[in-house]
């Protein structure tokens, strides 16, 4: 007769149907600035025409190989994409606000590109951290999923 010692469950999970998102800053300019201090100048001067331009990118696997980063999402009705009014840039960790210290940033339609048309770093602060924030939302993330992107 047999007898039985001990039961077991076992759970298998198939990682492939995790969604992932794959979020980067693309940059108009190099992002290594040098400076002079014969002339005062550097070099490329984002003060000046062509400003430098940080555009954010969004992949979501399983939504082919098309940038997300302009499908504005919508919890109620399922619709995947960047939450409306979630997009947000910051400097060197400060929310950074649109017209002010030389910074504009786009709309939805423009990617939510930061353009920056001063030159932040300095001798005595000679780096300068970007951080692109939004919140993805779709039939899988009903509250969101947030993500962030650096450029430094």
């Amino acid at each position: 007769m047999a007898v039985k010692v001990a039961r077991g469950q076992v759970t298998i999970i198939d990682q492939n149907d995790a969604v992932s998102l794959q979020a980067f800053i693309g940059s108009s300019q190099p992002l290594t600035q040098v400076y002079n201090r014969d002339n005062n100048a550097y070099a490329p001067s984002w003060a000046a025409s062509p400003y430098l331009v940080l555009t954010p990118s969004l992949f979501v696997s399983g939504q082919a190989a098309t940038d997300q980063i302009t499908s504005v999402g919508n919890a109620a009705t399922l619709t995947a994409g960047v939450k409306s009014g979630s997009a947000k840039w910051y400097k060197n960790g400060t929310a950074i606000v649109s017209g002010q210290d030389s910074c504009t940033i786009g709309a939805a339609s423009a990617k939510y590109a930061l353009t920056v048309k001063a030159n932040h770093m300095t001798v005595s602060a000679p780096q300068v951290r970007y951080t692109f924030e939004a919140v993805y939302t779709g039939w899988r993330f009903r509250s969101g999923r947030r993500f962030s992107s650096r450029s430094t």
